[in-house]
């Protein structure tokens, strides 16, 4: 309370009376047996603390409600939707693989139309269709593949496939590799022709991965966890409570790795007409530089991009000239006139459109303006109302929606109330007769995954659902499969991994370490069941046994009620074992072998459709106009309801976790081995889904090789 306070209710020490009200002359009103105030005493005036904090915050809105409305006025003015482009004679289909390939894909830069970048972003299923299109389309005269970027191996080896159909037509494939590893040359290995500049260089050393396991440093700041997992090959605990991989964990691995192993090395000396003897002592030795890979038979030609470019014009107008590498140019005579130069210079200058180089990336090629001839080319199109919905399943599986920020919502995921909306709407859609449910998930929350399986089990009545299995469909992945009419694995899916897992923190001998003692009061004996803060005890154990046994076995009985087999039979090959799509068939864990081509053709034939007919396909989750989701965000509107904190990514978090900035956070980050970060993001995403519940159905760490 202020010491000149005018309030009636405060306490007066002896006879004092109350303090009268201020005036400009309380010297002369005031008892006199107080102190006269100070000269040109001005009564102070009551502080209204809330009159900055609103001009602050008004001129804050404000400002974001400029910008809307500028933006919005922007865009209501004119057209930035990308125009189809017109594909030139003689054009050159572009596979660059920059930034991945994911099994749906957005433009996520909403400023892009100002920048002047191109949105090259396509979708798995566009890459496939793309390389259909261009082999029955006159204009694409061939293929370009740019291998920078990373693709899972299972749609890795079915863009592969994709590739030698195109080559039936006797188009040409060629690709250009400056640096990469394995994962790289994979993605070129089926080109006619691969070219490399000088300095090039490319990481052949086989297959290897490798996992962080931080049970010493929770040792070292006396955090122990406590690890359920069923069974012994449900290993996604072993980071906390092993320094190392358990026999079994170990033994899954490296079946998974020798049998990718040996599709790698088969797949090179197919297309490369070498031995499989000769590509295993090749890749014994290690890191390749041009001439050396160029002497293996890895590559066809040493030579730099612009002059690789100069060749894929000539090829592609027809001019089938030599290949000369940069060492043989560099031998051209020099005996040249100047005039012959100049000569030459003009006549180069001077050519028409059809000699240049017309590259057409895949996000230009699905939506150009002769696409829509090309796709009517001599097939037979199915009616409107025989579509085929594709649900594309991405990511760690958690609860709630996914965000609707225009930026992005970072890593890929699947959110269990925007699966059901999705499945709803392909549902209750009259046109959709077939559900694909494309998978590419090692799992996560138990309760998102059941939330999940109950809307497939209610929309299966209604319509046939088909499990298209990608890259991955293990632990929740599988849950979601398992629920469907039939699931179509391609034979490099990681899958299975049907088990339960368990880990939790105790701090008890943190609390010691430190001398921070616990008091607590219960109801019950069980009030403090597993409660942090004490040692767990040999009770709570198996209190948490039989808790997380029951979900198990749930598991289970629902595995063999979808499978048809008895529970043993599904427990014997369970156990949280991981397994490839082949051995998952050979187990009885799935129904057909093949990617997502095949998956349509099963699809069809469910609604008495021929296989060489083409379908209209809805894919899920749909493409959103990116601008007018920046304008709801600036004026403060929020579609889905997700609290704006859901957007945090992964190295602000960890930011925060180390009290460091996260400039010097993400820096770091950008320095660490692939695999070391694939693990760091998995790890967030795991424990984001941790935050609310206990229990996880999730494969043990990101399945990396390199």
């Amino acid at each position: 309370m202020s010491e000149f306070s005018n309030d009636n209710n405060s306490n007066n020490s002896g006879n004092q009376p109350p303090f009268p009200p201020y005036s400009n002359n309380a010297n002369n009103q005031f008892n006199q047996n107080f102190p006269p105030f100070p000269p040109n005493f001005q009564q102070p005036k009551k502080r209204r603390w809330w009159i900055p904090l609103l001009i602050v915050l008004s001129v804050f809105v404000g400002f974001f409600v400029v910008i809307a409305l500028i933006i919005g006025s922007l865009f209501s003015g004119f057209d930035f939707e990308s125009k189809p482009v017109k594909v030139s004679k003689n054009s050159v289909l572009y596979l660059n693989f920059a930034g991945g390939v994911q099994e749906y894909a957005s433009d996520d830069n909403p400023f892009a139309a100002f920048s002047g970048e191109v949105n090259n972003s396509a979708s798995f299923i566009e890459y496939l269709r793309a390389i259909e299109l261009a082999k029955i389309d006159d204009n694409i005269k061939g293929i370009y593949i740019s291998p920078k970027g990373s693709i899972g191996f299972a749609k890795s080896i079915e863009l592969i496939e994709a590739i030698e159909d195109f080559k039936t037509s006797g188009k040409f494939v060629y690709a250009f590799i400056e640096t990469g590893n394995e994962a790289d040359y994979m993605n070129i290995v089926s080109a006619d022709k691969i070219f490399m500049p000088t300095e090039g260089l490319i990481e052949l050393n086989g297959f290897g991965t490798s996992a962080l396991f931080m049970k010493g440093l929770y040792k070292k700041i006396g955090v122990n966890f406590h690890v359920q997992g069923f069974e012994d090959f449900k290993s996604a605990g072993d980071s906390y409570n092993k320094t190392k991989f358990s026999d079994s964990a170990r033994y899954q691995l490296e079946v998974l790795i020798g049998q990718r192993y040996k599709t790698f090395v088969e797949m090179i000396a197919k297309n490369r007409n070498l031995s499989t003897d000769k590509v295993y002592a090749i890749l014994a030795n290690g890191v390749y530089t041009a001439d050396s890979i160029k002497a293996n038979g890895l590559i066809d030609e040493i030579i730099s991009e612009n002059n690789f470019k100069e060749i894929l014009k000539e090829v592609a107008s027809g001019n089938k000239t030599g290949i000369k590498s940069d060492n043989m140019s560099e031998n051209k005579s020099d005996n040249k006139s100047d005039k012959e130069d100049k000569k030459s210079k003009s006549k180069k200058e001077n050519k028409d459109d059809e000699d240049k180089l017309n590259l057409v990336t895949v996000a230009k090629y699905i939506n150009s303006e002769n696409i829509g001839d090309i796709k009517t080319k001599n097939v037979k199109i199915a009616k409107d109302d025989k579509q085929i919905a594709i649900i594309n399943s991405v990511g760690a599986i958690s609860s709630g929606k996914n965000s609707s920020s225009p930026f992005g919502g970072g890593d890929y995921e699947i959110k269990s109330g925007t699966f059901v909306e999705q499945l709803k709407k392909a549902r209750e859609d009259k046109n959709v007769k077939v559900i694909i449910l494309r998978i590419d998930s090692p799992g996560g929350s138990v309760i998102a995954s059941d939330e999940m399986w109950e809307e497939i089990m209610k929309t299966k009545k209604v319509k046939p659902v088909i499990a298209s299995m990608s890259d991955v469909a293990a632990s929740g992945g599988y849950y979601m499969a398992m629920a469907c009419n039939k699931i179509v694995a391609h034979p490099q899916t990681i899958t299975g991994s049907i088990g339960v897992i368990l880990a939790i923190p105790n701090f008890s001998e943190l609390m010691s370490n430190l001398d921070i003692t616990a008091d607590t009061l219960s109801t019950s004996p069980s009030a403090q069941f597993m409660n942090g803060m004490y040692a767990y005890t040999d009770k709570d154990k198996a209190q948490l046994y039989n808790l997380s046994k029951g979900i198990y076995y749930r598991f289970l009985s629902r595995v063999a009620e979808s499978r048809n087999k008895t529970f043993d039979e599904i427990r014997a090959v369970a156990k949280g074992r991981v397994w490839s799509g082949q051995d998952a068939k050979d187990k009885g864990l799935v129904d057909e072998l093949g990617g997502l081509g095949k998956a349509i053709e099963i699809a069809k034939a469910e609604i008495g459709i021929d296989k060489n007919t083409k379908v209209k396909i809805k894919s899920y989750p749909e493409k959103k106009d990116k601008m007018e989701e920046l304008i709801k965000l600036l004026s403060g509107e929020n579609s889905d309801g997700n609290e704006s904190n859901s957007n945090v990514n992964g190295i602000n978090k960890l930011a925060r976790l180390i009290g460091m900035e996260a400039s010097m956070t993400k820096q770091i980050y950008n320095n660490l081995p692939l695999e070391f970060k694939n693990q760091i993001d998995y790890s967030f995403q795991l424990l984001g889904i941790a935050q609310k519940e206990k229990a996880m159905i999730a494969l043990p760490n990101e399945f990396y090789i390199r």
